[in-house]
């Protein structure tokens, strides 16, 4: 089980006050602040929200007891006015200094000259993520990312089928990030361990579509990480048969491939960071599908 830990490490960043989600702050505050103290805090990365929400959780915070893990780490997504966000970001560090950081920023641009200006306002320590589009030019936009000294965020789903991205997109993706020592983190649509066809939202009669599965995207990123080529590891994001993936006591694998512990390790920590998901709870309950590739 040491390897699936090794892969699964602070993964989950729980998105929870997102779609199709969509708690209320004060839940998905009590919430992260149970999953903290749970069995399974070991999967579970950052608490995501927006910064316009960064006073109303100060508030809440003040209330509570200091954590028995720790300040609380924070991911909070800026919007269009990032002058104005960056201004509650600092105005909330003053006032909850010791309860919660403010470890990463993300934001959502399209060009070279946006994601440089972005980067130019970020003060450290907070690292940077920009969501950049999976068309054509994100070899040209990750190396923007990295040249910047930021990181960058791919969207793999939404609550409508049309928000997945494909296969020989991530790879893609993967391959860029790869390629220009650019770590990332996906978003959306990753709640489940194994790619197949689920519903997008919890609501009654919601649609089904083709989501991609954690272990195939960050498997996928340790065999590209490798020298796998672009096309045998679409085949490692289409994968919907768990029994094709194994693990020993020292490595993990898809079919005739593999990778070892301490190069999967690497990669977590250098390449393929966590996803966001407006559940832990589902992430975990899959990992225990596990035990069938071990």
């Amino acid at each position: 089980m040491s390897v699936i830990r090794t892969l699964c490490s602070e993964i989950v960043d729980f998105a929870g006050v997102f779609p199709p989600a969509m708690l209320d702050l004060s839940m998905a505050v009590a919430r992260y602040a149970e999953y903290r103290e749970g069995d399974d805090a070991w999967m579970l990365g950052r608490f995501v929200l927006p910064a316009a929400q960064l006073d109303d959780l100060a508030d809440r915070l003040g209330g509570r007891p200091q954590a028995s893990r720790g300040p609380w780490q924070l991911c909070v997504l800026l919007g269009t006015a990032i002058e104005t966000d960056l201004a509650n970001v600092m105005r909330f560090r003053e006032r909850r200094d010791g309860l919660a950081c403010v470890e990463t920023l993300e934001v959502k641009l399209d060009s070279a000259n946006e994601i440089g200006r972005a980067a130019r306002l970020i003060d450290r320590p907070s690292t940077l993520f920009v969501e950049i589009p999976v068309g054509d030019e994100v070899a040209e936009l990750i190396a923007a990312i990295a040249k910047a000294g930021a990181r960058a965020k791919i969207r793999t789903g939404g609550v409508t089928p049309q928000a997945f991205p494909t296969a020989v997109d991530v790879a893609r993706f993967i391959r860029a990030c790869v390629e220009h020592r650019c770590a990332f983190k996906a978003t959306a649509g990753l709640h489940h361990l194994v790619r197949g066809q689920y519903a997008v939202s919890p609501e009654p009669g919601s649609v089904h579509a083709w989501m991609f599965g954690y272990l195939n995207v960050f498997l996928a990123a340790a065999f590209i990480r490798a020298g796998m080529p672009e096309t045998d590891a679409v085949a490692v994001l289409l994968e919907t048969d768990l029994a094709a993936f194994w693990s020993d006591a020292t490595r993990i694998g898809w079919r005739n491939d593999c990778v070892s512990e301490s190069d999967l390790a690497d990669m977590r920590s250098s390449l393929a960071i966590s996803f966001g998901s407006c559940s832990f709870r589902e992430p975990i309950n899959e990992l225990a599908r596990i035990a069938a590739v071990e």
